[in-house]
């Protein structure tokens, strides 16, 4: 840890995986510094609240050592507060020597085809969000009357989904499912979902793990829906595990012939339309042939990724769906904005799981401990005034100590319901929540 004898004041917008690696390292090695993270959610930890699958509690627990972060004394959080409507990036630049954009990736991207906009068609982080109880997407009603489900992608959170659709509703009541989903698990007809993939089955870009958790899903079936490249080419170490999962998959799926529930897993296959009047009634692809495939069903799901939006005043490229930087410094053309840097998925684009992040996130704060001497050449209102606009504005921000109110009405909630959280699904509760306990104290 290098030590210096002026305080670092940095803001951090956004309140995920990658905000909180970056305020772990700026309050690990560059002391003195004041960390302040920006949320416009009134919850914390980003997608691994709304986006983790609830049968991956392991993963989940990240937000465990977040909450380690959370308690150091140079760390601050103020939820509810969105930069560009309550404040702007250069109101910020007054009491802040560096701003940090680390605001994910959470916009899914498009199929652009034909019928997108007919009901029970939901992207896969929409559809996670409805199993999850998150604020945007709890009051979703995926109707899962129908016998099948087709999932466009072939990424983890394709999978996260089929295991959801397939996995036993007895398994998941102690997790922090929602309640309402689970109730509608438990009455699902779904017996067959089939994931589809542009690609071959070597080009998957899921982890070769996540195909042994498919086959551990209790009287479920997993079908290969494609020959596997037993050729003697040559592969990279990546496909070379890939393939011996897949190998090690269909070896175990012998014994499953009367299982169930089915996932499907079809590779070559381009989507064209998805059918139906009102609602999904099935999904037509092409083949490499471009010969048409019709799977009827009555619920689809696109998991083909994510994107990053812009932050006012911070330069953005919408086609990468990044914010432009050069090792973390956001670039305006070929300018650096001197005080301004990115982090995460929004720095680098939606690829990697949560622990990609740390070597991407090290970066920038290198960057920032580099520019040290130049950012504090500034002179600064002191960052007691940030909390001031935010009070003469009228704006109704949670500090930390408030989530943790709400984290442990949440878990209240979940205990009295043998589960591990129940998840209010407003901020309106959660404000309710505050103001409750604040006039019984």
């Amino acid at each position: 840890m290098i030590k210096h004898e002026r305080l670092l004041r940095v803001a951090i917008v956004g309140s995920g995986p990658a905000a909180f690696f970056c305020a772990d390292y700026l309050l690990r090695l560059s002391q003195p510094c004041e960390v302040c993270m920006i949320e416009q959610r009134p919850t914390p930890f980003g997608l691994v609240r709304d986006a983790v699958a609830p049968d991956r509690m392991n993963i989940r627990s990240v937000s465990q050592s977040f909450e380690r972060i959370a308690e150091h004394a140079g760390f601050s959080w103020f939820g509810n507060v969105r930069v560009g409507r309550d404040v702007t990036v250069s109101e910020m630049q007054r009491y802040f020597d560096a701003v940090i954009i680390a605001t994910g990736a959470s916009t899914p991207r498009r199929l652009d085809i034909q019928g997108e906009e007919l009901s029970q068609y939901y992207s896969a982080s929409a559809f996670a969000g409805w199993y999850n109880g998150s604020l945007d997407h709890a009051a979703l009603h995926p109707d899962l009357s129908q016998p099948a489900a087709v999932i466009i992608g072939a990424g983890n959170a394709a999978l996260d989904v089929a295991r959801l659709l397939t996995t036993p509703p007895e398994s998941l009541a102690a997790s922090d499912i929602s309640s309402t989903a689970l109730r509608v698990l438990r009455e699902s007809n779904i017996s067959d979902v089939h994931v589809v993939a542009r690609r071959g089955p070597l080009e998957a870009r899921f982890h070769p793990d996540e195909l042994h958790h498919l086959a551990a899903i209790p009287e479920c079936r997993v079908v290969m829906h494609t020959s596997l490249n037993d050729s003697n080419a040559e592969l990279s170490p990546g496909c070379q595990q890939l393939l011996e999962a897949y190998q090690r998959l269909v070896q175990t799926q012998q014994d499953k012939i009367m299982a169930k529930r089915r996932i499907h897993l079809h590779f070559n296959l381009t989507p064209f339309a998805i059918l139906g009047d009102d609602a999904v009634e099935g999904v037509l692809f092409l083949d490499a042939s471009e010969t048409p495939v019709h799977i009827a069903c009555g619920l689809a799901i696109a998991g083909i990724g994510h994107y990053g939006v812009g932050v006012e005043s911070v330069p953005y490229d919408p086609e990468r769906g990044v914010v432009p930087n050069s090792q973390g410094r956001v670039l305006d053309a070929a300018t650096t904005m001197p005080g301004i840097y990115t982090a995460g998925w929004v720095k680098r684009g939606a690829h990697g799981v949560i622990g990609a992040n740390k070597p991407c996130c090290r970066e920038t704060v290198q960057s920032i401990m580099d520019d040290r001497d130049q950012l504090l050449s500034e002179t600064r209102e002191d960052s007691a005034g940030f909390v001031a606009l935010l009070k003469e504005r009228g704006i109704r921000y949670l500090t930390y100590r408030d989530w943790q109110q709400i984290d442990a009405a949440e878990k209240q909630q979940g205990i009295q319901q043998q589960k591990a959280r129940e998840r209010f699904h407003s901020t309106e509760t959660m404000l309710s929540l505050l103001t409750t306990k604040s006039a019984g104290q």
